[in-house]
């Protein structure tokens, strides 16, 4: 995005993910988005494989061949870590001397934040 000139090199990196509404760029994190896939996916296979001998035997023969790693199974459950995420970027931005201002403005009291970001 540097390159582009989308984004300048001394911005703040946790902002690009961050939701407009909380005064961020609202980017999609290709990266959580892509881990809470795999899981959908791997959790659907598993759900599944009771009904469907054809799930039951895809699970078989995948054997580690695909990101879903369907042998290993469900037992390393992910509960929906979104809002924990948001809140560890919200909380890195806000603690960064020059970029931290801004969030910090935007949650006083006297500031209307809705209309701030519209």
């Amino acid at each position: 995005m540097v390159q582009n000139r989308k984004l300048h090199p001394n911005s703040a990196i946790e902002r690009q993910n961050i939701p407009r509404k909380e005064g961020g760029r609202g980017i999609i994190d290709i990266v959580s988005l892509h881990e809470r896939q795999i899981y959908v996916l791997r959790r659907y296979f598993h759900n599944r494989k009771e009904e469907s001998a054809l799930h039951k035997a895809v699970i078989r023969a995948e054997e580690g061949s695909t990101p879903l790693n369907l042998a290993v199974g469900m037992a390393e459950r992910r509960p929906n870590r979104k809002k924990e995420e948001l809140l560890a970027k919200l909380t890195m931005w806000g603690q960064k001397s020059m970029h931290g201002r801004y969030p910090a403005d935007l949650n006083k009291e006297t500031v209307d934040k809705k209309a701030s970001l519209r």
